[in-house]
């Protein structure tokens, strides 16, 4: 199955219930030519999805720049493909206590995956992010040696 795909099995989906529910109104047909006309097709549904991608990272940047403070907690696994992935979550801690656990990023580890190549990618995540290291109150781990290495850093 292709990335996206689904859009049009759903489109189908929606137009046969909603015949069903709207039998008796008036201005069925109406309706259900503009349901027709909703596009799903794979490309729009990807577009649709980066569109939603890029606004919730935005909110994200714009959490992390207002929390008094966050920790991370970091998970290096391998995906189907065989590619390291680090995985970086993020809680966030507002002003008035209120908490946010977001997913941060997830990036593969192409070429090695040392201590140092791990360190590399976390700074790069604080970079783009704009995460102050000042706030940062604790750092979680699943305790893989090469996460930090021997030594905790």
């Amino acid at each position: 199955m292709k990335p996206f795909s689904e859009g049009d099995f759903v489109k189908e989906a929606i137009i046969v219930g909603m015949e069903s529910l709207l039998q008796n109104y008036k201005n069925r047909d109406e309706i259900m030519d503009m349901i027709r006309k909703i596009p799903l097709n794979r490309m729009t549904v990807s577009r649709k999805a980066e569109i939603l991608s890029k606004n919730r990272q935005a909110q994200l940047r714009g959490l992390i720049q207002k929390a008094v403070s966050y920790s991370i907690c970091l998970d290096e696994s391998t995906d189907r493909k065989d590619i390291a992935q680090l995985v970086v979550w993020i809680r966030l801690v507002m002003q008035d206590h209120e908490v946010f656990d977001e997913l941060l990023d997830l990036r593969p580890m192409l070429e090695t995956t040392t201590s140092e190549d791990f360190i590399q990618q976390i700074f790069s995540f604080f970079e783009e992010y704009k995460i102050s290291i000042d706030k940062i109150t604790g750092v979680t781990t699943d305790g893989c040696p090469s996460t930090f290495g021997r030594k905790m850093v």
